[in-house]
């Protein structure tokens, strides 16, 4: 006589509950269950049935399931709305996790499985790990191997052993690399903060002293290390990602210097003013009133004449004409008639009243500029050659400023200054537009935007987009233009 499915079926359930509850008076049993919205029908009525019967025991079933594949209708639904009537069922609704919490995940799982890799590494390769760490992720195992003076055989069979048997690196190139950026991460967080601080140290120190020439590199490092040191290779890495148009990478690196250096030292002062001109660059200009509240109590003389001259511009191009008359009148009394910033700060000056329809004056400041540039300063001269183009383009006299800047622009080119020559294309397309030199005018904004786009100036490039336009809408293309 075959026993009936449904006997058999609850004689199943019944084992399995004694058996929990037998487990359960040793210790507390744990039951978890992931995607249960996966579960069959008789899988969900054995969840139901040990749920119902556990109240007096040390035993706690844990489910989870994805609410968007367990729609009303379904199984789990069923059963879980039964559960909650009989007031044995709590749901905790998990969102999903962002961006960061689930890269902290991923960082958490790979600090567990790399830490358990280290635990079984001789001393010797744990500590090749360990500064490898602090290198980064991708490394010149030679140098590693000679700050820990580990003799070039040993060093050759560590390598293939870290590689082969334990897999934390992969050769790359003539290089190594962690298998996992998360390796390296959870090798270089575990190790306490005064060891990374040495071992950056020791990393920049060795560097420095077999003629590695990477200044962004020995920038790092020493930084890291907090070694005053550093400062000529962050002055240097700092230069160098200005030359390559890395205009953040650039202002962070004269952010390190004014943290390493000693206040209204020429270098901190330097670093300063730089940061001020690459966030004026970048367009950034509220962090920059921001930054120069904070920072220009310490810049004195010409470094301050400098930044009060950018801050002054930045103020006359937003409207604020009471703030920047104070910020004019702050850098001429920190600077002496007829030096470089006082040249600079006259044609800033010079702007501002003709924007304001001061023409007298204006010249009077843009001439007094020019009679101050020595004849031998290329650039003073290209830069009161601009100011005097601009003066004529306000007095409407358009061949002139035409004329004017298409010196400057030609100063610019000859001296490599290619952002101030994008500059000049683009006054000088808008002036050819007001002379209905259409096409001169088009060919021009072509140039300044291909130069603004490959610098970062994105007020340069919205200005020859603004310029283009403006020719276009001569053209009676309007469609182009208001593109």
């Amino acid at each position: 006589i075959q026993a009936d499915p449904e006997m058999k079926r609850a004689k199943v359930f019944e084992s399995v509950l004694e058996g929990l509850k037998r487990r359960s008076l040793q210790h507390p049993v744990v039951i978890f269950l992931d995607d249960l919205q996966w579960a069959d029908e008789s899988s969900l009525s054995l969840i139901h049935y040990i749920s119902r019967n556990i109240q007096d025991s040390r035993i706690l079933v844990l489910g989870t399931f994805r609410p968007e594949e367990a729609d009303e209708t379904s199984q789990l639904r069923n059963i879980m709305k039964l559960m909650n009537r009989e007031g044995i069922l709590r749901e905790i609704r998990l969102p999903r996790l962002d961006r960061e919490s689930s890269e902290e995940l991923i960082h958490a799982l790979s600090t567990d499985v790399v830490m358990r890799k280290m635990d079984g590494l001789e001393p010797l390769d744990r500590e090749f790990i360990e500064v490898a760490s602090v290198y980064g992720y991708e490394f010149d195992p030679k140098i590693v191997s000679d700050i820990l003076e580990i003799r070039r055989i040993e060093a050759i069979r560590m390598q293939r052993r870290l590689q082969e048997s334990k897999g934390i690196l992969v050769a790359f190139n003539d290089k190594l690399s962690f298998d996992h950026r998360g390796y390296r991460e959870a090798v270089y967080s575990a190790l306490p903060e005064s060891t990374r601080k040495d071992y950056h140290l020791i990393i920049a120190e060795f560097m420095e002293e077999s003629g590695h020439d990477d200044p962004f590199e020995l920038a790092h490092h020493f930084y890291m290390g907090k070694s005053k040191r550093g400062i000529p290779h962050m002055l240097k890495a700092a230069e160098r990602a200005k030359d390559q148009y890395a205009n953040m990478e650039a202002i962070n690196f004269y952010k390190m210097v004014m943290e390493m250096s000693v206040p209204e030292t020429d270098e901190h002062m330097f670093a300063t003013l730089s940061s001020v001109e690459m966030m004026e660059l970048v367009g950034e200009l509220d962090k920059l009133l921001e930054f120069l509240k904070e920072h220009s109590p310490l810049l004195k003389d010409d470094f301050l004449c400098k930044a009060m001259t950018i801050k002054g511009t930045i103020e006359t191009r937003m409207g604020n004409d009471d703030d920047a008359h104070q910020s004019f009148k702050v850098a001429l009394s920190a600077t002496d008639e007829g030096s470089e910033a006082w040249r600079g700060l006259m044609g800033a000056m010079g702007v501002h009243e003709y924007r304001h329809g001061n023409f007298e004056k204006s010249e009077e400041l843009l001439l007094s500029r020019l009679e101050a540039t020595p004849v031998d300063d290329t650039l003073g001269l290209a830069e009161s050659n601009r100011g005097l183009g601009a003066l004529e383009y306000y007095r409407g006299k358009l061949e002139d400023a035409r004329r004017y800047w298409k010196k400057a622009y030609d100063t610019y080119t000859e001296l490599g200054d290619i952002r101030k020559a994008a500059q000049m294309a683009n006054n000088l397309s808008l002036v050819s537009g007001n002379l209905l030199d259409y096409q001169a005018g088009l060919e021009w904004s072509k140039e300044s935007m291909a130069i603004f786009n490959k610098i970062g100036d994105k007020k340069g490039t919205a200005a020859g987009h603004n310029n283009v336009g403006v020719v276009l809408r001569h053209l009676g293309r309007f469609e182009d233009a208001r593109k």
